[in-house]
């Protein structure tokens, strides 16, 4: 609601802007030729966000899957678990803008190399944030599985993966904020395709309408994924939704 509010406002105030101060359309596009450009031409729009929405959703499920293999890893092997937490908080204080370059270089400005570095941006936050949780586990619940005599597949599904899922989701909900800038930056370095080329591609022939369509959409992608986050996060964590 507070998003959608401050949504509004700032809408108002690009309204106000352009319409009270008639301000030249080559400097502030207004709202209703940003929605003209739009109407016209949505087909381009639509595929080009497509694209975008599946290269963000490739590459958060890649990295989900990468991370839950890390996660299993670390529970079976105390060492790799301490090994591990120091290498994330390494590679997370490393910008993942610097490597794209790098990446573009040698595997190509196509839509995999997009998904990995998405994947790449994404893993981190989720694999640092599973493992802290991991380690976290409460000692009665480990103590009640030994009793039992639980087998180390069964403490992981039933016991340890579930104690670290507020903090899992709370990675998540961090990539979710990463992945689109990601994919946008990654659009800007050689792509001819998604949202951040289209953003390029209008600068480069001054089409600020075609600039403002593509940028309002992304906001509202982005705004999308977060709220897609955090609605999974109170459905899974119910008893903590007064929390979150």
């Amino acid at each position: 609601m507070i998003l959608l509010c401050l949504f509004l406002g700032l809408a108002c105030l690009w309204s106000g802007l352009s319409f009270g101060l008639q301000i030249p359309e080559y400097f502030l596009p207004s709202p209703l030729n940003v929605g003209h450009y739009i109407m016209d031409n949505w087909q381009v729009l639509g595929r080009h966000t497509l694209l975008t929405m599946l290269e963000i959703g490739g590459g958060i499920l890649a990295a989900l899957a990468a991370a839950l293999v890390t996660g299993y890893w670390s529970y079976r092997s105390q060492k790799a678990q301490h090994g591990l937490m120091s290498f994330f908080l390494v590679m997370q204080a490393i910008p993942m803008f610097v490597l794209l370059p790098l990446f573009v270089l040698w595997f190509g400005a196509d839509e995999g190399t997009k998904i990995m570095v998405v994947a790449l941006a994404a893993y981190f936050p989720m694999a640092a944030s599973l493992i802290q949780g991991l380690s976290q586990c409460p000692q009665v619940y480990k103590d009640l599985a030994r009793t039992f005599h639980a087998t180390p597949r069964a403490q992981w599904i039933h016991i340890f993966l579930p104690s670290a899922m507020p903090h899992l989701l709370n990675g998540i909900r961090i990539a979710a904020v990463h992945a689109p800038v990601t994919v946008l930056a990654a659009d800007w370095i050689g792509s001819t395709n998604g949202l951040g080329y289209l953003i390029m591609l209008g600068h480069g022939r001054m089409q600020l309408d075609m600039m403002f369509a593509c940028i309002l959409i992304f906001i509202i992608l982005a705004l999308a994924l977060n709220g897609l986050v955090i609605a999974i996060q109170r459905g899974i964590l119910y008893w903590k939704t007064e929390q979150l």
